[in-house]
């Protein structure tokens, strides 16, 4: 099991490598890191979200693909209406969904969105409730012996992701979206 000095040391780390970035997407004027982007982010967007039921721009959908990955706004999602993208949330954010995996299956299904960019979009939705799920994440869990999953991210897998995650959260007092920096700074050698 993780320690809450080895998974704050490891946030630290993600914050000190993301803090040396340059953002992706914001062009707000004191945001010039990547880490700051993601601040901003989940500063704003759960509140925006939650209240609306949905993502309701292409703006803020932009903001959240562009955060996990710069070039996949361009080849996937340039032309994207704000109509399809809240019809897409405002499934995915519905109480009507059983689980977890539901609400990534359907927004990965019907919207070409990989896991990582559907998770995110849950994590930005409610941090508190949703990890972005992502290989150095899952590695880090099967190094501890925490995971007997795939080594990559799978739709089937995300609610038992979740428990896991969520049970590192509560057993070391880090926040959900902090576990989830610590596990992919430990494994990721960008970190």
């Amino acid at each position: 099991m993780f320690s809450a000095q080895t998974l704050n040391q490891a946030r630290d780390q993600y914050k000190n490598t993301t803090e040396r970035w340059k953002p992706r997407n914001t062009q707000k004027a004191g945001i010039d890191s990547y880490w700051k982007e993601e601040e901003y982010l989940l500063n704003n967007l759960p509140q925006k979200f939650q209240s609306d039921g949905c993502v309701t721009t292409t703006s803020d959908f932009k903001s959240v693909i562009k955060w996990v990955r710069a070039g996949l706004w361009e080849s996937q999602f340039g032309s994207i209406q704000n109509y399809q993208v809240k019809m897409a949330t405002s499934q995915a954010f519905s109480s009507n969904m059983s689980s977890a995996a539901d609400r990534v299956k359907r927004l990965y299904n019907q919207d070409g969105l990989g896991i990582n960019t559907a998770t995110a979009l849950l994590m930005f939705w409610r941090p508190d409730e949703f990890s972005v799920m992502t290989k150095p994440a899952i590695l880090s869990l099967i190094r501890q012996g925490l995971w007997d999953g795939q080594s990559t991210p799978n739709i089937e897998e995300y609610d038992e992701y979740l428990k896991v995650c969520r049970d590192i959260a509560n057993q070391t007092n880090l926040s959900l979206r902090d576990v989830d920096r610590a596990l992919v700074a430990l494994e990721s050698t960008q970190f």
